[in-house]
């Protein structure tokens, strides 16, 4: 469920049990707002590094360029980097798929071509699934993070987790609200809690992005 949907969705159904008065349904899209802020920036990544191909002319080597790239700044920096990679192209067009080889070595294929090798085996900890085909129609958001003094875990990007602090405190303000009879302020707390739901649970990973028809 994109971020959009879910916010008029938590706000209608926050607004509706709080009342279903303007002040509440105002309280209710803010809350849900909130939520959406707080949930991307809670583990996004500090750096991004990007990796554009030309869907004409796509080369791997780019792809090998920015993952040396963004390992060494995430093992420099010692905390997560993002990587968005854009390897969009036509339907007749070769996929690109990341996989492991028997030493551990991330391996760049092509329908094709040669495997190209990242030749740095064991230091790329895969946990997204293998092998994982890059998207033609959309961008893919991987993070790197420090594993070790020469390795990184990679995953791709989605929506972080709510902590259990923000679903007490939304509890705790509910709670409140409930007490003072104010409605507007339990609308808010029903907004957030709704939305972090909606979003924990639904197919909305920075790595969906909006599809893009090839041509």
């Amino acid at each position: 469920m994109l971020p959009v949907c879910a916010i008029l969705v938590a706000t209608l159904l926050a607004g509706l049990i709080a009342g279903t008065s303007a002040p509440a349904f105002v309280a209710a899209a803010l809350g849900a707002s909130a939520a959406t802020w707080f949930l991307t920036l809670r583990n996004a990544p500090r750096l991004t590094c990007f990796a554009i191909l030309d869907p004409q002319q796509p080369d791997g080597e780019i792809l090998l360029h920015a993952f040396r790239e963004a390992s060494d700044e995430a093992l420099r920096r010692r905390r997560a980097v993002g990587l968005r990679i854009a390897a969009l192209s036509g339907a007749s067009s070769a996929r690109f798929r990341l996989g492991l080889d028997r030493s551990g070595d991330l391996e760049v294929c092509r329908d094709g071509a040669r495997p190209l090798a990242l030749k740095r085996p064991g230091s790329w900890i895969a946990d997204h699934p293998l092998p994982l085909e890059l998207p033609r129609t959309r961008c893919l958001c991987l993070t790197l993070t420090p594993a070790g003094a020469r390795r990184v875990r990679v995953a791709r990007t989605v929506a972080s987790a709510c902590p259990r602090g923000a679903w007490l405190a939304a509890a705790s303000v509910a709670a409140a609200a409930c007490l003072l009879d104010t409605g507007w302020l339990l609308a808010a707390a029903l907004g957030f809690a709704l939305q972090a739901y909606l979003l924990n649970h639904g197919p909305h990973g920075a790595d969906e992005q909006p599809r893009i028809e090839p041509r």
